[in-house]
């Protein structure tokens, strides 16, 4: 191998992280009775979330520029988060997508 062709391989290399998106998943089983609200004002229609949820991407979908990394609980608990986030949720069981 040349001593380019190395240093180009090097780079690449080195460069490869920043375009691979990590992300850490979560599924939360809600309490039996709980009910969920919050992630868009859009959303309120929908909430207290029940039955099947497509899936909701903060990041992606404006949803009338309401859009809160909340969710609130009616057993008191919450997930929050600093930055967007994905979730959705099927027979009320919560899936979250955080990208780091």
């Amino acid at each position: 191998m040349t001593r380019k062709s190395i240093c180009l391989l090097f780079l690449v290399l080195l460069a490869l992280p920043c375009f691979a998106a990590s992300k850490y998943e979560s599924k939360i089983t809600s309490l039996e009775g709980e009910k969920w609200w919050g992630g868009a004002v859009g959303l309120g229609s929908k909430m207290p979330f029940e039955g099947d949820l497509r899936l909701f991407d903060l990041s992606a979908e404006n949803l009338n520029n309401q859009n809160v990394p909340l969710l609130l609980s009616s057993e008191g608990r919450y997930i929050w988060s600093d930055k967007p986030f994905s979730f959705s949720g099927r027979e009320w069981r919560v899936a979250f997508v955080f990208r780091l």
